[in-house]
């Protein structure tokens, strides 16, 4: 589904530049107050390749739970890269949670808009086909009229001489 694999990308996208920064900045502050050089961890494309291979996996599938899972991955990259940054996670997780909602919120903002837009143009197919329907009946019943015509006049015809022939036959009553 092109949607749903574009909704991918910009995720995944967005999540692994927002978090790296995140984690990088983080990461900085805390080895600089470390007096202990940290070893060197997981590569950005070990990284990047990693989270990419988990999301096509799931994404598909269950976009909000890929989304926890990433987290959780995310949260495990940190542990991997610094093995005693057990006091950044606090820190780092109220940020990507953060950056989770915002995401949600615009993913569903951007599908509650799509479904709007698809409801309107249903609400127009259906709207047009009861003015075709209506049109359909209007031409109907003007047929109808059309071919009744002449019989409604021949009526009022007969209606009027008959009136008329009452109104003589009256007329002729009274004047005698």
């Amino acid at each position: 589904n092109p949607v749903l694999e574009e909704l991918r990308r910009d995720l995944t996208e967005h999540l692994v530049t927002e978090t790296r920064h995140q984690i990088e900045t983080r990461l900085a502050e805390w080895q600089n107050a470390q007096p202990a050089p940290v070893a060197p961890g997981p590569t950005d494309d070990e990284l990047q390749a990693l989270v990419r291979e988990q999301i096509e996996q799931r994404l598909p599938e269950r976009l909000r739970l890929e989304i926890e899972a990433e987290r959780g991955r995310l949260l495990e990259l940190i542990e991997a890269r610094q093995s005693t940054a057990s006091d950044l996670a606090p820190l780092v997780e109220p940020l990507v949670e953060q950056t989770l909602q915002r995401r949600l919120a615009s993913l569903e903002e951007q599908i509650s808009q799509k479904v709007l837009v698809a409801a309107r143009r249903e609400i127009d197919v259906h709207a047009e086909q009861a003015s075709e329907r209506q049109r359909e009946l209007l031409d109907a019943l003007a047929q109808r009229l059309d071919a009744m015509q002449g019989r409604i006049l021949t009526f009022f015809a007969i209606a009027a001489l008959l009136g008329m022939g009452a109104a003589g036959a009256v007329y002729f009553l009274l004047q005698a």
